[in-house]
This record gives C-alpha cells, sequence and structure tokens, in this order.
C-alpha cells in the first residue's frame, strides 16, 4: 500500500530535523569558524618561531603575552557573532 506524503508524519518529523536551521545561518557558522581557525593557525605560528628564537627569556615572556592578548582580541568579535548565530539557531529549532 502506498502512503500519501503529504499526510506522511514519518516524513513531517524526517523533514523537521533538516529544518532546523537555515542554510546561511550555516554557511555563516562555518565561514566564521574557519576565520577562527585560521587566526588560531597564525598564532600557533608566531607562538612557534618565538619559542624557538634565540630572544632573552624575559623579553620572550613580555612578547608571549602580547601575542596572546592579541589573539584574544582578534578572536573576541568571531566568537561573539558566532555566539549570536547559534543562540539564533536555538531559536530557529524551537519553533520548528
Amino acid at each position: 500500500m502506498l502512503t500519501n506524503p503529504a499526510h506522511d508524519t514519518n516524513a513531517e518529523e524526517r523533514n523537521k530535523e533538516y529544518r532546523t536551521y537555515s542554510p546561511n545561518l550555516q554557511n555563516m557558522m562555518q565561514e566564521l569558524l574557519r576565520t577562527l581557525a585560521n587566526i588560531d593557525f597564525q598564532h600557533e605560528a608566531e607562538m612557534d618561531k618565538l619559542k624557538h628564537s634565540t630572544t632573552d627569556d624575559e623579553l620572550k615572556n613580555y612578547i608571549k603575552e602580547k601575542l596572546l592578548a592579541r589573539h584574544r582580541e582578534r578572536r573576541e568579535p568571531y566568537i561573539n557573532l558566532l555566539t549570536e548565530l547559534r543562540k539564533q539557531q536555538h531559536r530557529i529549532s524551537f519553533a520548528a
């Protein structure tokens, strides 16, 4: 016996699972995650370069603290936006 897809409750439930967020929202989140990964990669490269430099330890510690602060500052706006998008995704998924 064939079922009518318009009245198939299992199909409706499966569709709800896939409609829990907008593709645009997902694309934006993926782009933010890529940006954060790039920032992290650059930071790790800078930290590795510092670690292997012949600079005085006291100066290394100062530079390390500056690099860490800059890393946090660079990430912060992307983390904030990602947090807002996740909240929006959460609201959309409960509204579906």
